[in-house]
Protein backbone atom coordinates (compact mmCIF):
# COMPACT_ATOMS: atom_id res chain seq x y z
CA UNK A 1 0.00 0.00 0.00
CA UNK A 2 1.41 3.35 -1.04
CA UNK A 3 0.78 6.91 0.00
CA UNK A 4 -0.85 9.81 -1.76
CA UNK A 5 -0.76 13.59 -1.27
CA UNK A 6 -4.14 15.31 -1.02
CA UNK A 7 -4.33 18.13 -3.57
CA UNK A 8 -6.26 20.35 -1.15
CA UNK A 9 -4.59 20.00 2.28
CA UNK A 10 -1.20 18.87 0.83
CA UNK A 11 -0.87 16.15 3.51
CA UNK A 12 0.54 12.75 2.65
CA UNK A 13 -1.88 10.00 3.65
CA UNK A 14 -2.12 6.22 3.10
CA UNK A 15 -3.66 5.42 -0.27
CA UNK A 16 -6.62 3.37 0.92
CA UNK A 17 -10.41 3.57 1.09
CA UNK A 18 -10.29 4.98 4.64
CA UNK A 19 -8.54 8.16 3.46
CA UNK A 20 -9.45 8.56 -0.25
CA UNK A 21 -12.68 7.84 -2.13
CA UNK A 22 -12.44 5.13 -4.78
CA UNK A 23 -13.75 5.97 -8.25
CA UNK A 24 -15.07 2.94 -10.09
CA UNK A 25 -13.74 2.18 -13.57
CA UNK A 26 -15.66 3.84 -16.37
CA UNK A 27 -16.07 2.02 -19.67
CA UNK A 28 -17.32 5.24 -21.22
CA UNK A 29 -13.99 7.02 -20.89
CA UNK A 30 -11.88 3.85 -20.83
CA UNK A 31 -10.38 4.48 -17.40
CA UNK A 32 -9.43 2.04 -14.71
CA UNK A 33 -10.57 2.54 -11.13
CA UNK A 34 -8.58 5.10 -9.16
CA UNK A 35 -8.46 7.02 -5.91
CA UNK A 36 -9.69 10.61 -5.99
CA UNK A 37 -7.09 13.37 -5.68
CA UNK A 38 -8.77 15.01 -2.65
CA UNK A 39 -8.89 13.10 0.68
CA UNK A 40 -12.23 12.20 2.28
CA UNK A 41 -11.83 14.74 5.08
CA UNK A 42 -11.23 17.65 2.66
CA UNK A 43 -14.03 16.45 0.38
CA UNK A 44 -16.44 16.43 3.32
CA UNK A 45 -15.34 19.94 4.34
CA UNK A 46 -15.85 21.17 0.76
CA UNK A 47 -19.37 19.73 0.63
CA UNK A 48 -20.33 21.27 4.00
CA UNK A 49 -18.94 24.66 2.94
CA UNK A 50 -20.82 24.50 -0.38
CA UNK A 51 -24.10 23.71 1.37
CA UNK A 52 -23.56 26.57 3.83
CA UNK A 53 -22.95 28.96 0.93
CA UNK A 54 -26.14 27.85 -0.81
CA UNK A 55 -28.21 28.21 2.37
CA UNK A 56 -27.07 31.78 2.90
CA UNK A 57 -26.67 32.93 -0.73
CA UNK A 58 -28.87 36.00 -1.25
CA UNK A 59 -28.22 36.33 -4.99
CA UNK A 60 -31.53 37.47 -6.51
CA UNK A 61 -33.38 35.01 -8.73
CA UNK A 62 -36.55 35.11 -10.79
CA UNK A 63 -38.59 31.95 -11.33
CA UNK A 64 -38.38 30.69 -14.92
CA UNK A 65 -42.06 29.66 -14.88
CA UNK A 66 -44.07 32.16 -12.87
CA UNK A 67 -41.59 35.05 -12.58
CA UNK A 68 -41.73 35.15 -8.76
CA UNK A 69 -38.74 36.86 -7.13
CA UNK A 70 -36.51 35.07 -4.62
CA UNK A 71 -32.92 34.24 -3.70
CA UNK A 72 -30.64 31.37 -4.53
CA UNK A 73 -31.10 30.07 -0.98
CA UNK A 74 -34.87 29.69 -1.50
CA UNK A 75 -34.87 28.46 -5.13
CA UNK A 76 -34.32 25.00 -6.57
CA UNK A 77 -32.25 25.75 -9.65
CA UNK A 78 -34.20 28.23 -11.78
CA UNK A 79 -37.57 27.61 -10.11
CA UNK A 80 -39.38 28.76 -6.97
CA UNK A 81 -40.33 25.82 -4.69
CA UNK A 82 -43.95 25.37 -5.95
CA UNK A 83 -42.90 25.52 -9.62
CA UNK A 84 -39.88 23.25 -8.96
CA UNK A 85 -42.19 20.51 -7.67
CA UNK A 86 -44.41 20.74 -10.76
CA UNK A 87 -41.39 20.95 -13.09
CA UNK A 88 -39.74 17.88 -11.53
CA UNK A 89 -42.97 15.87 -11.83
CA UNK A 90 -43.24 16.80 -15.52
CA UNK A 91 -39.64 15.75 -16.16
CA UNK A 92 -40.17 12.39 -14.42
CA UNK A 93 -43.37 11.75 -16.42
CA UNK A 94 -41.56 12.42 -19.70
CA UNK A 95 -38.64 10.19 -18.73
CA UNK A 96 -40.91 7.33 -17.69
CA UNK A 97 -42.82 7.55 -20.98
CA UNK A 98 -39.55 7.32 -22.94
CA UNK A 99 -37.86 4.67 -20.83
CA UNK A 100 -40.77 2.36 -20.05
CA UNK A 101 -41.17 2.79 -16.30
CA UNK A 102 -39.32 4.32 -13.39
CA UNK A 103 -37.70 1.09 -12.12
CA UNK A 104 -36.13 0.27 -15.49
CA UNK A 105 -35.13 3.91 -15.93
CA UNK A 106 -33.37 4.10 -12.54
CA UNK A 107 -31.78 0.67 -13.07
CA UNK A 108 -30.48 1.82 -16.48
CA UNK A 109 -28.85 4.91 -14.94
CA UNK A 110 -27.26 2.76 -12.21
CA UNK A 111 -25.92 0.16 -14.65
CA UNK A 112 -24.45 2.85 -16.92
CA UNK A 113 -22.81 4.73 -14.06
CA UNK A 114 -21.37 1.74 -12.21
CA UNK A 115 -20.71 -0.91 -14.88
CA UNK A 116 -20.82 0.99 -18.18
CA UNK A 117 -23.65 -1.13 -19.63
CA UNK A 118 -27.25 -0.34 -20.57
CA UNK A 119 -30.36 -2.12 -19.32
CA UNK A 120 -30.62 -3.74 -22.76
CA UNK A 121 -27.10 -5.22 -22.41
CA UNK A 122 -28.07 -6.46 -18.93
CA UNK A 123 -31.18 -8.10 -20.41
CA UNK A 124 -29.01 -9.89 -23.02
CA UNK A 125 -26.71 -11.19 -20.26
CA UNK A 126 -29.77 -12.29 -18.24
CA UNK A 127 -31.25 -14.11 -21.24
CA UNK A 128 -27.91 -15.84 -21.99
CA UNK A 129 -27.96 -17.21 -18.41
CA UNK A 130 -31.65 -18.24 -18.68
CA UNK A 131 -32.45 -15.71 -15.95
CA UNK A 132 -30.43 -17.65 -13.38
CA UNK A 133 -27.42 -17.01 -11.15
CA UNK A 134 -24.16 -18.15 -12.76
CA UNK A 135 -23.06 -19.94 -9.55
CA UNK A 136 -26.07 -21.44 -7.76
CA UNK A 137 -28.56 -21.46 -10.64
CA UNK A 138 -31.35 -19.74 -8.72
CA UNK A 139 -33.66 -17.64 -10.91
CA UNK A 140 -33.75 -13.84 -11.04
CA UNK A 141 -35.43 -12.50 -7.88
CA UNK A 142 -37.67 -10.06 -9.73
CA UNK A 143 -40.70 -11.20 -7.70
CA UNK A 144 -39.23 -9.79 -4.50
CA UNK A 145 -37.85 -6.65 -6.25
CA UNK A 146 -34.29 -8.00 -6.31
CA UNK A 147 -32.50 -8.63 -9.57
CA UNK A 148 -29.28 -10.42 -10.33
CA UNK A 149 -26.09 -8.48 -9.59
CA UNK A 150 -23.45 -7.72 -12.21
CA UNK A 151 -20.36 -9.46 -10.86
CA UNK A 152 -17.06 -7.80 -11.73
CA UNK A 153 -13.40 -8.03 -10.84
CA UNK A 154 -12.79 -5.31 -8.24
CA UNK A 155 -9.19 -4.78 -9.31
CA UNK A 156 -9.69 -4.52 -13.09
CA UNK A 157 -13.36 -3.52 -13.22
CA UNK A 158 -14.08 -6.18 -15.88
CA UNK A 159 -17.60 -7.59 -15.87
CA UNK A 160 -17.99 -11.33 -15.41
CA UNK A 161 -21.53 -12.73 -15.16
CA UNK A 162 -24.77 -12.16 -13.25
CA UNK A 163 -25.03 -13.50 -9.70
CA UNK A 164 -27.78 -13.62 -7.09
CA UNK A 165 -27.30 -11.35 -4.07
CA UNK A 166 -26.07 -14.20 -1.84
CA UNK A 167 -23.45 -15.48 -4.30
CA UNK A 168 -22.34 -11.94 -5.09
CA UNK A 169 -21.73 -11.24 -1.37
CA UNK A 170 -19.82 -14.50 -0.97
CA UNK A 171 -17.57 -13.72 -3.97
CA UNK A 172 -17.06 -10.14 -2.79
CA UNK A 173 -16.20 -11.18 0.76
CA UNK A 174 -13.64 -13.68 -0.53
CA UNK A 175 -12.08 -10.80 -2.45
CA UNK A 176 -11.39 -12.70 -5.71
CA UNK A 177 -8.90 -14.81 -3.71
CA UNK A 178 -8.89 -18.40 -5.05
CA UNK A 179 -6.77 -19.68 -2.16
CA UNK A 180 -9.18 -18.26 0.43
CA UNK A 181 -12.05 -19.85 -1.47
CA UNK A 182 -10.36 -23.27 -1.39
CA UNK A 183 -9.69 -22.89 2.36
CA UNK A 184 -13.36 -21.98 2.90
CA UNK A 185 -14.53 -25.05 0.96
CA UNK A 186 -12.12 -27.26 2.95
CA UNK A 187 -13.47 -25.80 6.21
CA UNK A 188 -17.09 -26.46 5.23
CA UNK A 189 -16.27 -30.05 4.18
CA UNK A 190 -14.38 -30.62 7.44
CA UNK A 191 -17.46 -29.63 9.49
CA UNK A 192 -20.04 -31.05 7.10
CA UNK A 193 -21.54 -33.59 9.50
CA UNK A 194 -21.07 -31.68 12.76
Amino acid sequence: MGTQVCTRCKQEKPQDKDHFSWELPSAKVGRKGHFRAVCKKCLSEQQVARMQRYKTDQTPRTCATCGAPGTRATFKGSYCPPCATVHQAEIMDRMMERKGGSYRYRRNIYLKRVYGITIEEYDVMLEAQDGKCAICGKPDGAADRLSLCVDHNHRTGRRRELLCVGCNFRVRNLGDDKELFELTVAYIRKHEFV
